[in-house]
């Protein structure tokens, strides 16, 4: 059932991209965990509906914009001559 998700996130990972999956209700985390699914999206990477309006949303845009800031960071080092 999710074949096509699985595809789909290890394509992203493949270019060093990953897929975020923000306002999932617990029978939809619950199938992604069964199927395998979640071990290949990652549990950072879902984040659970709430009862708060655009809550989800928040938190994946907040944790994509860590991530975003860490691989800038990550960028600017200097490479290591060793």
């Amino acid at each position: 059932m999710n074949n096509w998700l699985v595809k789909y996130s290890k394509q992203l990972q493949a270019g060093s991209d990953i897929l975020m999956l923000a306002d999932v209700y617990p029978a939809v985390q619950e199938t992604l965990r069964a199927s395998g699914a979640l071990d290949v999206i990652g549990q950072v990477s879902v984040f659970p509906a709430t009862t708060r309006v655009l809550d989800a949303e928040h938190q994946a845009w907040e944790a994509a914009q860590e991530l975003l800031a860490g691989r800038q960071e990550n960028s600017n080092q200097p490479a290591n001559a060793g």
